[in-house]
């Protein structure tokens, strides 16, 4: 990628000192598009798996029961709710899972993996950890209702 973004460069200067601003706008135009393939190809399917919700909201599904409410982290709302084709309810705030947690009633969590290290000792130890995808996180809460 260096490679290409240095020949583009320097080809574009090139035809700009000899006033050919074609030749420089067509070698412009044609290096952002094999940077852009190159980026789509080789840089982003490595990473894919931690930038997506696919993977969690996959995982999701096998344990969803239609009974228990889900609560997804603002952050990951929009990827679960598009995946899963489950709205769920969004969780603003590591104060906000707290607050849930206290309901005392069974329900699903997506959070990240800081969201659930915000949570003390006791409230992680009531939670179930059912999947993990890259730093997102399905949690069970089973509740005492």
């Amino acid at each position: 990628m260096a490679i290409v973004m240095t020949s583009m460069i320097v080809l574009v200067l090139s035809f700009l000192l000899k006033r050919d601003t074609a030749k420089a706008f067509w070698v412009q135009s044609i290096g952002m598009v094999i940077v852009s393939v190159l980026i789509v190809t080789i840089v982003l399917p490595p990473v894919a798996g931690s930038l997506s919700s696919r993977d969690i909201a996959t995982k999701f599904t096998a344990y969803d029961d239609h009974q228990a409410p889900v609560y997804v982290i603002k952050f990951l709302h929009p990827g679960f709710t598009f995946y899963s084709g489950v709205y769920g309810s969004e969780i603003k705030s590591t104060g906000d899972l707290k607050k849930v947690i206290r309901e005392n009633t069974p329900a699903f969590f997506i959070v990240q993996q800081s969201d659930y290290f915000g949570l003390n000792e006791k409230e992680r130890q009531s939670l179930v950890i059912l999947e993990r995808s890259g730093k997102k996180m399905l949690l069970k809460y089973p509740g005492t209702r």
